[in-house]
């Protein structure tokens, strides 16, 4: 009793501290005399949390007899004495095989590039970074908590996110912590991420986490999943959908709808309006229309109201400011990076991490400042795992997409429960970031975020088709 216990508190633990950047760095990278983070080594807190969660999971999978790694367990007792027929049983197994091979394969090809990478070193301390993510989405599968309990402990920790920001907003400045992980960061300062128009430089909400974008990618998963929080993911099932949690949840939606808007980010606001739009057209499906037009409402307010305090957040569609006109022709020669380096290791890639290594070679008199991973996570899996890599990891997202079915509850009798349509829309939104940035595959937190909303996506349609087929 105590075992599971401590296996389901140390897995929601992790979920609520995972933005927490507190960290030992064992090896400080280095490019062109400047700090390199993205091949930096470095031991995260939330690391070892992952691996005292791993050991624990395993430790009670083995008390509890389990023969395989597989999520039986999740059920409730009611739906365990139910049972499943055998043909059900070993396709669900099948199935899972599948699944595991497919993932466990991605993360050993990448192992395997690090022998024809020009920095094993770095690439090293990437391929450890993508395990943890995979080590994650295996967690969520086996462990005994609900993954409900997941949802509410990440969007918890969005929420203190999004008031830490805003604050750090207010202030325009982010003091150095190191138990929070946090740099410091101020609009004074060149580099940092500002918010540049006619009236000055306005610093971009932080929060704890590297870059603005990464808080905004963060804040928009966390309203989507809030969302099925809203729409009735804890009715019935878990009995606490009154009152009382209808404010929190409801209160808790203006807060990260303001997080999300400091943080400035026009990719974490495509997101959001992308996984919007696909849980609306489930929404109306499924006649809930009053409730969507209250989710709308609520967003369309707030950003009104937002813009009216603070007009110079429309400078982020301006693309007459210096520092937009800068990106955007950034990206246009990134694509065009792109395509040289993905001709050089068309089918095996150059190795995971040795992006910003090619770029070197290919422009040795850029600064350092300048040479970056490209903002688009698609071509930089194909460029560093080359197309055998890339399409597993299509392979991958589809796998988890197909559990995503829009139907009304007339047309699917076991009708598509909120929190598998909402999860699926916050993986939808995090693939649309990953179309205009890379922090999911090059950055810890990035890695763990995109890992996790995955694994409990497929970790409530695993439960669900179990449910469905008992």
């Amino acid at each position: 009793m105590y075992l599971e216990f401590f296996a389901k508190f140390s897995l929601i633990l992790l979920v609520f501290l995972l933005p927490l950047e507190a960290r030992w760095i064992f090896d400080q990278a280095d490019l062109k005399g400047s700090p390199f983070e993205y091949g930096t080594g470095a031991l995260y807190f939330t690391d070892i949390l992952l691996f005292i969660s791993a050991f624990l999971t395993v430790l009670w999978k083995w008390r509890n007899g389990s023969k395989e790694f597989a999520p039986k367990a999740h059920l409730s007792p009611r739906l365990m004495s139910l049972g499943f027929t055998p043909v059900a049983e070993k396709v669900k197994s099948e199935k899972l095989l599948f699944i595991y091979i497919l993932i466990a394969g991605f993360g050993l090809m990448a192992l395997a590039g690090i022998g024809q990478a020009e920095d094993r070193k770095i690439a090293l301390y990437a391929v450890m970074r993508l395990w943890e993510g995979l080590i994650l989405w295996w967690l969520i599968q086996n462990n005994p908590v609900r993954p409900i309990f997941l949802i509410m402990a990440f969007v918890g920790s969005a929420m203190l996110e999004a008031v830490w920001g805003m604050e750090q907003l207010f202030f325009q400045i982010v003091p150095a912590n190191k138990w929070l992980g946090e740099a410091f960061h101020s609009a004074s300062v060149l580099g940092d991420s500002v918010l540049q128009t006619s009236n000055g430089r306005f610093l971009r909400a932080y929060g704890t986490l590297p870059h603005p974008n990464i808080l905004g990618g963060m804040l928009s998963a966390a309203i989507l999943l809030l969302c099925g929080l809203i729409t009735g993911g804890t009715e019935q099932r878990y009995k606490i959908h009154d009152a009382r949690f209808k404010a929190i949840v409801w209160g808790g939606l203006i807060i990260l709808i303001f997080g999300l808007f400091f943080s400035f980010s026009r990719s974490a606001w495509l997101a959001l309006g992308v996984g919007i739009l696909f849980g609306g057209i489930w929404m109306i499906a499924a006649k809930q229309k009053r409730l969507l037009a209250g989710i709308i409402f609520t967003l369309v307010i707030c950003a009104a109201v937002l813009i009216l305090i603070f007009p110079e957040s429309l400078s982020r569609f301006s693309q007459n400011q210096s520092l937009e006109i800068l990106s955007v022709s950034e990206r246009v020669r990134e694509y065009d990076d792109a395509q040289i380096i993905v001709r050089e290791k068309p089918f095996v890639g150059i190795g995971i991490n040795q992006y910003v290594k090619e770029l070197q070679n290919i422009y040795p008199s850029f600064p350092a400042w300048k040479i970056h991973p490209i903002h688009n996570i698609y071509l930089l899996i194909l460029s560093e795992l080359g197309i055998i890599g890339f399409l597993i990891f299509i392979i991958i997202i589809s796998w988890h997409l197909s559990f995503l079915k829009i139907s009304s509850p007339a047309a699917s009798p076991r009708g598509e429960p909120p929190l598998l349509i909402w999860t699926g829309a916050a993986a939808i939104g995090l693939l649309a970031i990953g179309l205009f940035d890379h922090y999911l595959w090059t950055l810890h937190f990035g890695v763990l975020l995109f890992w996790m909303i995955l694994g409990i996506n497929h970790r409530l349609a695993d439960e669900f088709s179990q449910k469905g087929s008992a």
